[in-house]
């Protein structure tokens, strides 16, 4: 059985050229069929086997991530209003979302895409198979990991990737390796405490003073939104998450927009969070 060490990895140049070839003009692919194509194409799939490509899988991934992104950013709106509102524990909620959405639209912008949400088989977009440095075969690898794209198992696959992936950018190089030192593990557990325990809720389980009761916006929260950059006494993991990955995102979607404006005029449509100059997070 494969496992995360089996993921692909990636240099961003490289992987940015090949995507180059896969990006249709009004970023709808034009085949919403291929993903069905390839479960029926493998069967019943061996792990680490290799298939031919399928046309127009590559170009739904595309759309798929760039889909995830708007979901994003749409929680991250939902998160600052509940927040602005006085909703804190459900804001915090929201982010994480955010913080899924994200990272699952980074995986597959990484060329890492899961077959359907109740299967464990993963496919490597881009395998591309050469001999005497000749490309001899361009199709796709198919993984069977242990499980299917959880909760749990995508803050193990996405770490993965941010450790693995090469930026050769040196002007967002040092955030990614920021990045790299955060630690992932367990970072679905306060979002699954207040939502699955039956007597828990974020910072006060105390329901008279929590904001079950008692409306409590968190104005250091609002402030990292919003870039104000004053010292803060409190913000949620999640809030930072989710806008360091859709930052991370922003930047190569941008780089592949050099070349191909489609993907410029996505970003300026929809844009994502302000830039931070750290993820580092204090």
């Amino acid at each position: 059985m494969a496992t995360e060490k089996d993921l692909p990895h990636r240099t961003w140049s490289v992987l940015r050229d090949l995507w180059l070839e896969h990006i249709p003009p009004d970023l709808t692919p034009s085949d919403i069929n291929a993903l069905s194509r390839v479960v029926d194409s493998s069967g019943s799939p061996e792990d680490k086997s290799t298939i031919p490509l399928v046309v127009g899988l590559r170009e739904q991934a595309l759309s798929d991530a760039l889909f995830m992104r708007a979901k994003s950013l749409y929680c991250i709106g939902c998160g600052t209003k509940s927040n602005g509102e006085g909703f804190s524990t459900w804001s915090s909620m929201t982010m994480y979302d955010a913080c899924f959405f994200s990272a699952k639209a980074f995986c597959y912008l990484l060329g890492v895409r899961d077959l359907s949400r109740d299967s464990r088989v993963y496919t490597d977009l881009f395998f591309r198979e050469y001999k005497k440095g000749k490309l001899i075969s361009d199709g796709h690898r198919l993984l069977i990991l242990k499980e299917r794209l959880t909760h749990s198992s995508l803050w193990k696959i996405f770490p993965r990737l941010i450790r693995t992936f090469t930026l050769d950018l040196e002007d967002f190089h040092e955030r990614v390796l920021e990045l790299r030192r955060f630690d992932f593990e367990g970072f679905s557990q306060e979002r699954n405490r207040v939502l699955y325990k039956p007597y828990s809720w974020s910072r006060e389980d105390n329901i008279g003073i929590s904001d079950l009761d008692v409306r409590v916006s968190y104005a250091e929260n609002y402030n990292f939104i919003y870039g104000f950059n004053k010292p803060a006494e409190y913000y949620s993991k999640y809030y930072f998450i989710a806008v360091a990955v859709n930052n991370l995102l922003d930047f190569l979607i941008r780089d592949l927009g050099e070349l191909a404006p489609a993907l410029t005029f996505e970003l300026e449509t929809r844009p994502g969070p302000r830039a931070m100059t750290t993820f580092a997070m204090t």
